[in-house]
């Protein structure tokens, strides 16, 4: 049977690592009932060999074509969010890629733990595929709490996983920090969430300090800073909390500009 999950993996200009992406996701030893690639605009090659792979998985993998480039990963991740048919969500940015028990360990603790909404774990930078050293049956976790992800983003895209139905969408106006924000909000109302720590995921690039969104840090500062500033619009938080998380984000952003020089 099936994973009761849906897979969606926004795709721009990404021909030479989508089908990376994609495989480690079909080679999952509890494979995902659909994989939803939400195409961002590409240019033609990436849009014919995306055309090609959805034919190769036979209709296991589907492909949604936006047509005109959104600026940025929130808009596709909505689109495929919306049209996922199965209870749970996986996301999965397309120049990373799955370890193949990812599915089975995680959608097992939230089956097993119904009363987390969101699960996130832990993510290994390397420079080639590799199946890292794990103890499937034995592995830490620890409960994200409101206070603890204010302060620190536990959970990379690409290692999430969350209930479809839940009343949150990415942010369209935060282009670096759409997920973090989504994040916060899903915890902050009351809804839990879990991080595992077990390299279930895997990155090919550092996280700070090349080319790509991790290589602007200034444009990703600016929008942690709009994400608390729509928290506190909102109420989501208050306006002596406030004060303290701008300058904890900056404080951090100071750090991560010292990280990336350490890259070069």
């Amino acid at each position: 049977m099936d994973a009761p999950v849906s897979v969606i993996i926004p795709c721009y200009n990404g021909k030479d690592v989508i089908e990376r992406a994609i495989r480690s996701v079909y080679e999952q030893t509890w494979r995902p009932a659909e994989l939803i690639v939400v195409d961002d605009g590409s240019e033609d090659e990436t849009v014919k060999f995306l055309r090609e792979l959805e034919k190769r998985y036979n209709g296991w993998m589907r492909l949604i074509e936006l047509g005109r480039n959104s600026g940025g990963p929130s808009i596709p991740r909505n689109v495929g969010w919306d049209a996922a048919t199965q209870p749970y969500i996986a996301f999965l940015d397309q120049d990373d890629a799955w370890v193949k028990h990812k599915i089975e360990i995680q959608l097992n603790f939230m089956l097993n733990n119904p009363e987390f909404d969101l699960t996130g774990h832990n993510m290994k930078i390397v420079s080639d595929y590799c199946e890292p050293e794990y103890d499937l049956k034995s592995f830490r976790w620890r409960s994200v709490s409101k206070k603890t992800i204010l302060l620190k983003n536990h959970f990379f895209t690409s290692t999430v996983m969350l209930k479809r139905d839940l009343p949150f969408r990415f942010e369209p106006n935060l282009k670096y920090c759409d997920d973090y924000h989504l994040w916060i909000r899903v915890l902050l109302s009351d809804y839990r969430g879990i991080y595992i720590d077990l390299p279930l995921a895997l990155r090919f690039r550092p996280f700070f300090g090349h080319s790509g969104p991790s290589g602007e840090l200034w444009k990703m500062e600016k929008d942690e800073l709009k994400a608390y500033f729509d928290l506190l619009k909102t109420k989501k938080i208050s306006k002596l909390v406030f004060p303290f998380l701008i300058t904890f984000s900056l404080l951090k952003f100071i750090r991560r500009v010292v990280l990336s020089l350490k890259w070069r």
